[in-house]
Parts: structure tokens; C-alpha cells; sequence
């Protein structure tokens, strides 16, 4: 990650291990931590969560699925750490 006076060492002190805990792969933590710096809340140009509701009878009221759904148009790439 690019030094950004030590910023990016201590976020990443303090919040590696639920990066790793989380399934965030390594490319995107600098992107993450841009982001945060810069207050850019741009995760809803990308991707949303959805609950899943059930129809009467099924599933688990107590237990609700959700899904990602892409939201951009020309999708995403995994492999792509600015997004």
C-alpha cells in the first residue's frame, strides 16, 4: 500500500485480520483504504444487497437469505482493485 504518513499501516493494524476473516482479497485493501480516507461511499454504483423474502409457508422468517446483485452496467471485474 502507498505511505500515506503511516495511515495506511495503522488501518491496516487495525483492521487486516477482518479483511482476511471477511474473504477481501489483498488487491482491494488499498482501494478500501482510499476510499475511507477520501469518504467515497461508492459501493451502490457497483453492487446491492437484497433480502430475499419468503412467500407464505416458506423458509425461515427468523433466518432471511440476502444475495449481491450487481448494479452497474457493465458489471465488475474480481480482478479489478479499483473498483
Amino acid at each position: 500500500m502507498a505511505d500515506c504518513n503511516g495511515l495506511d499501516k495503522t488501518f491496516l493494524e487495525h483492521h487486516k485480520q477482518q479483511l482476511q476473516t471477511s474473504g477481501v482479497p489483498a488487491h482491494f485493501w488499498p482501494t478500501i483504504f482510499r476510499k475511507l480516507l477520501a469518504q467515497v461511499y461508492d459501493a451502490g454504483e457497483y453492487f446491492q444487497l437484497c433480502q430475499l423474502t419468503y412467500s407464505d409457508g416458506d423458509g425461515d422468517r427468523d433466518d432471511p437469505l440476502w444475495r449481491v446483485a450487481v448494479t452497474r452496467p457493465e458489471g465488475i471485474k474480481a480482478d479489478d482493485p479499483n473498483q
